[in-house]
C-alpha cells in the first residue's frame, strides 16, 4: 500500500528527505551521509544525530547534548576521547563496601570500588 501523505515528506536534494507534521513544522530529516550509511537529524540539522550502518550498527552522536540508552544488554561506548563519568572526590583512606562491574574493551571484567 503506498504512502497516501507524500505532501509530509519533501526531498531536500538527492540525499535527504525532510519529514513534516500535518501543521507543516518540520519533525526531521533522513539523510545518507555516504553509502549503507543513513542519518537521523532532529529540526536543526546538525549535532545531535543517529548513525544506521548497514541496517547492524546503531550510532548516536552529539556534540554537547546528553545521550540516555536503554538496553538489555552490553552497551560499548567507542569516542574519540575519554569517557567522562563525574569527578573524582579525594577523601583519603576509606572502606570499601562494595564495587561495580565493567568490562574493558578487549572484555575483561574489571571492579570499580565504591565506599559507603
Amino acid at each position: 500500500m503506498p504512502y497516501r501523505h507524500h505532501r509530509y515528506a519533501r526531498r531536500v536534494d538527492a540525499d535527504a528527505i525532510d519529514v513534516y507534521t500535518p501543521g507543516n513544522t518540520k519533525q526531521l530529516r533522513f539523510s545518507r551521509a555516504v553509502v549503507g550509511t543513513t542519518r537521523i537529524f532532529g529540526t536543526n540539522n546538525a549535532s545531535p544525530y543517529i548513525n544506521i550502518i548497514d541496517g547492524s550498527t546503531l550510532g548516536l552522536h552529539t556534540a554537547t547534548s546528553a545521550i540516555t540508552v536503554v538496553h538489555a544488554g552490553d552497551i560499548s561506548l567507542t569516542p574519540s576521547g575519554n569517557v567522562k563519568f563525574g569527578v573524582k572526590t579525594g577523601t583519603g583512606d576509606v572502606a570499601v563496601d562494595g564495587y561495580v562491574t565493567i568490562k574493558s574493551e578487549a572484555g575483561a571484567t574489571v571492579k570499580l570500588a565504591t565506599v559507603a
